[in-house]
């Protein structure tokens, strides 16, 4: 029996990263079916390089995440989930924004970075938990 209270890490899989165009907003997108990952892909989306990564997702067991770090000013930048927490029927995907590194040249265009991830499936709100790359992080890679 689960307490009301109790807090439990989800074990998470990566199917892709990359930039989303079009998901201008930091967001986690929950998407709980084929159907729903494709109405979300050819509509919101609508770009033929964004890959339907979902052909080993089991949709019976699992449902897919993708976390929008919304639009940045240029390239450099990059997102990582790094945990995945059920507390009390609420499910929070933590997610680290990465900033370019000063000194390195990068694309000078607006970017969309996104990680699209399968965890299993649950009912409830999903939130996004975002934080920012420490210096030292992001010297250490």
């Amino acid at each position: 029996m689960t307490d009301e209270t109790s807090t439990d890490e989800l074990p998470f899989r990566v199917l892709a990263v990359g930039d989303a165009y079009n998901l201008e907003q930091a967001k986690a997108h929950v998407l709980c079916s084929q159907a729903e990952f494709d109405h979300l892909r050819s509509t919101l989306l609508r770009h033929n390089s964004f890959p339907d990564v979902t052909s080993d997702v089991d949709w019976n067991q699992e449902m897919v995440i993708i976390v929008a770090l919304g639009t940045r000013p240029s390239g450099g930048y990059s997102l990582t989930v790094h945990q995945v927490v059920d507390c009390r029927g609420t499910l929070t995907v933590h997610a680290r924004e990465h900033k370019p590194l000063p000194g390195y040249g990068y694309t000078q265009a607006l970017t969309h970075p996104r990680v699209i991830i399968a965890v299993p499936a649950r009912p409830g709100p999903v939130e996004l938990s975002l934080t920012v790359a420490t210096p030292e992080e992001l010297s250490n890679g």
